[in-house]
Formats: structure tokens, sequence, C-alpha cells
């Protein structure tokens, strides 16, 4: 996926200004930046909710000219909060199988949820209605939801905010895993710099609508690229190929 110069404009005068990155298979793109600094704004244009300037290509296709269902086919997407609806978690999960359903679920589709079921362990949630579940385990389904849409881009808005530290770290390793195996791509916003930096391949980094960096972990995680980031001291630390970002006086 190659984003190319794209920007927004709101009537209250932000913006996002000339925004360029690719996405290649295999790869997790993580995107930082502080609140406000245009994160979502940019996640809304690539996925249609909004439509502001530039280019979004993918094989060779300006998705920005897709029609939804095509564009679904392409593009899952994860919410910052999604709406509780009154579905059970299966039923939830089986929404993602509906750009691929004619008339009825078939066997296929019902084998992909049910392993997604099991990958994100929800087996004992699978006929408790969403209405019913806790934020993390609601999160949950809605990433199974996705993965289910078997895309070949994932799209995600801070899918880790509701989950602890421990929930995080192995939904992000199942991520991981699933875009590895099958090639796709992802691109996630997420705060958390210690899981950004065990599970991103790459980093956009956002400053009031404007692009500050992009590029791999090792040219990323510098003192003074992250201290111009988010305006404090910063220590950085590589231990075994990982990167700990610890906030200094």
């Amino acid at each position: 996926m190659i984003v190319k110069d794209l920007s927004y404009n709101y009537k209250t005068g932000f913006s996002i200004k000339d925004i360029n990155f690719q996405v290649n298979e295999g790869e997790i793109l993580g995107v930082l930046g502080s609140n406000g600094s245009g994160k979502t704004t940019l996640i809304k244009n690539i996925i249609g909710i909004k439509e502001g300037k530039g280019e979004v290509f993918f094989k060779g296709q300006d998705l920005k000219r897709l029609t939804l269902v095509k564009k679904r086919r392409k593009i899952a997407y994860v919410p910052q909060e999604s709406q509780t609806n009154n579905l059970t978690v299966y039923e939830t999960i089986m929404l993602g199988r509906i750009p691929y359903i004619k008339y009825n679920e078939t066997t296929e589709d019902k084998k992909k949820v049910d392993e997604l079921i099991m990958k994100f362990n929800l087996q004992k949630y699978k006929s408790r209605k969403m209405s019913s579940l806790s934020g993390g385990e609601k999160q949950r389904t809605y990433i199974a939801r996705a993965l289910a849409q078997n895309s070949e881009i994932i799209v995600m808005d801070e899918p880790t905010s509701n989950l602890d530290l421990s929930n995080a770290f192995n939904i992000l390793k199942i991520i991981k895993e699933v875009i590895e195996e099958n090639k796709m791509r992802c691109l996630i916003i997420i705060h958390d710099l210690s899981l950004i930096g065990r599970f991103c391949d790459k980093l956009l980094l956002l400053k009031n609508g404007r692009q500050l960096h992009f590029g791999d972990k090792e040219s990323t995680f510098k003192n003074e690229i992250l201290e111009n980031l988010y305006e404090v001291k910063v220590k950085v630390t590589k231990i075994n190929e990982e990167y700990f970002i610890s906030p200094q006086e």
C-alpha cells in the first residue's frame, strides 16, 4: 500500500498535509503522535470515512475510487470505539464475512469464524451478547471480526486501549502472526512504545498534522526524534533487538 501526498482540511482549521508512506506485505506500520496530531484523521481518509486530497494505491488501484463492497474486501477496520450491538460474539465476528456472503453463510464462513474464536480465546463467550462483555472482551471480538474479513489491509485505531498489558501483548502477537502468515499489511495506532518496539516493522510519526518521520525502528528510535515528537526527554535502550523507551527528568 502506497499513500501519496494525503491531505485533509477541517473547517476548524486543523489539517493533515502531505503524508507519504508505504506498507509492504507482511509488515505492521505503527502510527505515533500525541493526541490531536492527526492519527485518526489519517486513518479515516485511508478507509474512506473522510475524503481528502492525495492517493492511496494498492496493487495499482486507487482505493479511494473503489465501491464500498470492493473496498471492504481490501481493507478491514477496527475503530477506537465500536458501538455495542445486541448480537452474539459469533454473530459479530460473522459480520466480517459479509463482503463474501451472497445468500447464506457457507461452511467456509463458519470455519473461518470458529478458527478466530479459538485463536482469540473467545470460546466461552461465543453465545454471549456483546452488551454483556467487558471492554477488553469486546475489543478482542472486534479485532477477530476484522480478521474474518480476510482483507489484505488491516487498519486499527488503538486496538489495545481496553486491554491490560498481558492481553495487549498476546493480541498483538496474534495479529503479527496473521499478518506475516497471510502476507497482509497492517496500519495501527498505538501509544505503548514498548509494544511498538516489539511488534511494528516501520513507524510513521505525526505532529500537528504533519509528517515528522517515516522509517524502520532503527532510524526512528533515536532520542532526538522521539524528544521532538513528544517534547520530553527520553532514553532509548536496545536489548536483544528490542527497544525500550523511558521518559527522563
